[in-house]
């Protein structure tokens, strides 16, 4: 006898699978970047502080997957 599938369903969880897969990438750049900042300030020259305060990262988002580490002092 053959298994009755509900396409309707099993499209849902393939499509929530996405949006899982979706947040897991988000989350991993963000921690990521995280660390590559936190890297940056502890080698950063510490003569004023001023480079080590100024380093920073931008948040990834679902839909947006990117993050940039920068600094904004010369």
């Amino acid at each position: 006898m053959a298994a009755k599938i509900n396409i309707s369903k099993l499209l849902s969880q393939i499509s929530a699978f996405g949006h899982d897969a979706n947040r897991l990438a988000v989350a991993v750049t963000n921690s990521t970047a995280e660390n590559i900042a936190n890297q940056a300030k502890l080698r950063a020259p510490v003569d004023q502080g001023q480079l080590r305060q100024s380093i920073g990262k931008t948040t990834a988002r679902v839909g947006y997957n990117v993050s940039f580490i920068f600094a904004n002092t010369p």
